[in-house]
């Protein structure tokens, strides 16, 4: 499991976290993993995992710097949280 970003009050930073996905450094982990096991399932399309995956993970990279820059601009410093699920993100990047 990969260590996780987002801590409740109660769990030490470094702790593990089931909700892996809300990290877009983890979403890409997991779609590198999965495009890697497609591969060595399916290595006559080796060149479409790559780049589909190569796209998502761009397509990540994307939402992340906006919503970095989004929240820099905020002038209320209260916490919130915003749930992107992979599926959604994986729609975009294949659409």
């Amino acid at each position: 499991m990969i260590s996780g970003v987002f801590h409740d009050a109660d769990e030490p930073p470094g702790s593990l976290d089931p909700h892996i996905w809300l990290d877009f450094d983890n979403a890409k982990i997991m779609a590198d993993n999965i495009a890697q096991a497609m591969q060595n399932a399916d290595p006559a399309n080796t060149t479409f995992y790559k780049q589909r995956v190569e796209d998502y993970n761009n397509t990540l990279s994307q939402i992340d710097l906006n919503y970095r820059n989004s929240l820099a601009t905020c002038k209320q410093k209260k916490s919130s949280m915003a749930a992107i699920t992979p599926s959604a993100i994986w729609q975009t990047a294949t659409a």
